[in-house]
């Protein structure tokens, strides 16, 4: 429905700008964008139904081949910045909770409170700025290098990449691998961090003036 509204045409998209009329009226035609409405919906249902994501247009592969390469990939991201939010969050909650008032206690609050508050996409770039671009500590992209991707390749068994190579004993593909985590991580693990933080300080100073 979006689409409809919206003053761009998928077809058009997809056949290239410098499509001729025809181009897009086939490309059109092929998605079945000239249906109604409710009977693309109900086709796409089908489709679902069937396991049938439909293809990517970006890698040209099918969208359910897609979801095994790039879901292990997304869980694994997800799965580290969230354990680190944790690690941190947690000890760190008590810390400044135990410590009502001082001097850790109103800086943790302040760097929750932006941590909570700052868009994930501006720490990224920010995170890209200075760990790579000015300290060249850690990796920009990819989940590996490529000289590593060449002289030690992958075995993907459950497509988590720090698993897979610890499985099958590729070390310098996990070091590797660990390397271009940390940042991403990172950045994911901010926002959690922060609430993760502010929760188990505020439960510790409601438990702390309880008249146990």
């Amino acid at each position: 429905v979006i689409t409809r509204i919206l003053p761009s045409d998928p077809a058009q998209l997809i056949a290239g700008q410098r499509a001729r009329p025809e181009q897009v009226a086939a490309v059109r035609s092929q998605l079945g964008l000239d249906r109604p409405l409710p009977e693309q919906f109900v086709h796409y249902l089908g489709g679902l139904a069937r396991g049938d994501f439909g293809r990517s247009f970006a890698t040209k592969r099918s969208v359910r081949e897609d979801l095994g390469i790039f879901l292990p990939a997304t869980l694994e991201l997800v799965l580290c910045g969230f354990a680190l939010a944790l690690v941190v969050g947690i000890p760190a909650g008590i810390l400044a909770g135990a410590n009502e008032r001082s001097a850790f206690d109103r800086a943790s609050g302040v760097a929750a409170i932006l941590g909570a508050a700052a868009p994930v996409f501006a720490l990224a770039l920010l995170a890209q700025e200075v760990f790579f671009n000015q300290l060249h500590w850690l990796p920009l992209n990819s989940r590996l290098g490529a000289e590593i991707s060449l002289a030690h390749p992958v075995t993907f068994v459950t497509g988590f990449l720090l698993v897979d190579t610890a499985v099958t004993g590729n070390w310098a593909a996990w070091r590797d691998g660990l390397e271009h985590l940390i940042l991403p991580a990172l950045v994911v693990a901010v926002y959690p961090l922060a609430i993760i933080l502010r929760m188990t300080r505020n439960n510790m100073v409601d438990a702390l003036h309880q008249p146990h």
